[in-house]
C-alpha cells in the first residue's frame, strides 16, 4: 500500500514538473509566426469565475461562439465538465495577428 501511494506521488510530481517546464515564466507560449498566433495564458480561476465568464473576458472575434471558446478551454485542461475551482489555474486560448504581438 505505501509503495502504491510512492508510485502516485512521483507521478504527480513528473507531471508538475512537465507542466513547470513548459511554461516560461511570462506563462505565454506562441504559435507559428506565419499565421495568427494561437497564444496560451495561464490564468488563476477567482471565486464566482466561471467557463462562461471568463471566455466572455478573454476570447476575441476569432472564435465563432463562446460555446466554441469553453470547449477548446474544456480540451486544453482535460476537463470532463464545466466545475472549476477558485485558486486553481486554467490554460486559456487567445488568437492574434502577427501585428499585435510584436
Amino acid at each position: 500500500m505505501k509503495r502504491k501511494g510512492l508510485i502516485i506521488i512521483l507521478i504527480i510530481m513528473c507531471v508538475v514538473f512537465i507542466q513547470s517546464s513548459f511554461f516560461n515564466s511570462s506563462n505565454v507560449v506562441r504559435g507559428n509566426i506565419d499565421h495568427p498566433e494561437k497564444i496560451f495564458s495561464v490564468i488563476t480561476i477567482e471565486y464566482g469565475d466561471t467557463l462562461w465568464s471568463i471566455a466572455k473576458d478573454n476570447m476575441d472575434a476569432n472564435y465563432y461562439t463562446i460555446n466554441t471558446y469553453i470547449q477548446e478551454v474544456k480540451v486544453i485542461n482535460n476537463l470532463s465538465t464545466d466545475k472549476i475551482i477558485a485558486g486553481e489555474y486554467l490554460i486559456i486560448p487567445n488568437l492574434a495577428s502577427n501585428e499585435s504581438n510584436y
